[in-house]
């Protein structure tokens, strides 16, 4: 029934489609098959030329214990230059955000501890969560993992509005609209690329790379590309990364958090 439930949901969202949403939307929805997943960003976040270096690390895993109840967990790790600045996870019934800047950190329940059953809203409330603490670019991760995994099944909705888009595929080759040739999507008879952008001249710019699994012979989500440029007053600034998706199985030392010595608990809404 929910194979049903979502063809007759995703062929009525995809009526109304552009090509390139569509296609971006059937990567999403294959993507979803795919029960553990880790997503590496790298880019700048640069004022003037005088760049931060970005990393930030996202593993999804979904597994389901011997009754059949699912078991959801997630951990981000967010880098600026080098040093540790965000770790958040979700130990499969508890969501843990830590500042490391402030020593202190945030917990709340998304899971029924030694419970027979979790709660109808388990996976949305652990994904809703996350978003809820995402700032900067790991928001972009964040609202991947919440439109491919949260709900009955995927469901992409556009990250810019009213955008020029391009489907580049086959043997085509496109200069970012922000970057130029600074980044060229090159694509192959198994790999196509999905941009978008706003402004004239672009100033944002979102690519989504997808591949042709040889194993399942259906399109899936490899990699997102993203560029902003802006002023800051009298300053220029320029965010640019790119972010690679691909199948993982999680190591033992994932998803395990204990407060450092000295953290400070605090309380806000939602956890």
């Amino acid at each position: 029934m929910l194979v049903a439930a979502c063809s007759v949901a995703c062929a009525a969202v995809s009526a109304a489609q552009s090509t390139a949403v569509s296609l971006v939307q059937a990567a999403f929805q294959n993507l979803r098959a795919e029960p553990s997943i880790w997503m590496r960003m790298t880019g700048t976040d640069a004022i003037n030329g005088n760049g931060v270096a970005l990393i930030a690390d996202t593993f999804w895993y979904t597994t389901y214990s011997p009754t059949g109840q699912p078991i959801s967990k997630l951990e981000m790790t967010e880098f600026r230059n080098g040093v540790l600045s965000t770790r958040i996870v979700g130990d499969g019934t508890t969501l843990w955000a830590y500042n490391v800047a402030k020593n202190e950190y945030a917990a709340s329940n998304y899971g029924a501890i030694n419970a027979p059953s979790q709660p109808p809203t388990y996976q949305q409330a652990l994904l809703q969560g996350f978003g809820s603490h995402a700032k900067g670019q790991i928001v972009h991760p964040a609202r991947l993992l919440r439109e491919v995994y949260s709900g009955g099944f995927a469901l992409y909705r556009p990250w810019l509005i009213a955008a020029q888009e391009r489907v580049v595929q086959g043997t085509q080759s496109f200069d970012d609209p922000v970057l130029g040739a600074a980044r060229r999507y090159q694509a192959t008879p198994t790999q196509t690329f999905l941009v978008f952008w706003t402004g004239s001249p672009a100033t944002r710019s979102l690519a989504f790379g997808t591949f042709l699994d040889q194993n399942t012979n259906t399109w899936k989500l490899g990699s997102v590309y993203y560029a902003d440029s802006s002023a800051v007053g009298s300053n220029s600034r320029l965010v640019e990364w790119g972010m690679s998706i691909q199948p993982v199985q999680p190591s033992v030392g994932n998803f395990l958090f204990v407060p450092p010595n000295g953290a400070r608990a605090i309380v806000r809404p939602g956890g």
